[in-house]
């Protein structure tokens, strides 16, 4: 389970790859994140793509080569305002840099895929779930 969040940014002053990621790395820092791994490409097309994974999830940084930036950020806790937080300080070092876009999706498994605020506190296990597991 967990959270997915999508931010489209657009604008930006004179990006490059190697600004596109320092803006990237220096928002995780600022927001605590001890990065696992990260890796680059940018020998691909015009822009370039990060990939970034920590103990608590993972984002994917797209740059398209001109004024597009994509972030794409999971997190296993449902923690709305880590993008909010992440997409601030981007746009604090690059003030030309706006989100033109958010989408939030949670993430479940299974066919069951809901915000865990939508299921409510008092939520019982299902009868097959309880078959299952022997009880």
């Amino acid at each position: 389970t967990g959270l997915q969040t999508i931010l489209q940014m657009i604008g930006g002053t004179e990006l490059s790859s190697e600004k596109v990621k320092q803006l990237f790395e220096n928002a995780l820092i600022k927001n605590h994140i001890t990065v696992t791994s990260m890796q680059e490409f940018a020998e691909m097309g015009e822009g370039s793509v990060v990939v970034v994974t920590w103990k608590g999830g993972h984002a994917i940084l797209l740059w398209d080569g001109r004024e597009h930036v994509g972030i794409n950020v999971f997190t296993y806790v449902e923690d709305v305002a880590f993008a909010t937080h992440l997409a601030q300080d981007i746009m604090k070092s690059d003030p030309l840099l706006k989100v033109a876009l958010r989408d939030e999706m949670p993430r479940g498994f299974g066919r069951v895929v809901n915000f865990a605020k939508d299921l409510g506190e008092h939520r019982t296990m299902p009868h097959w779930a309880t078959n299952i597991a022997g009880h």
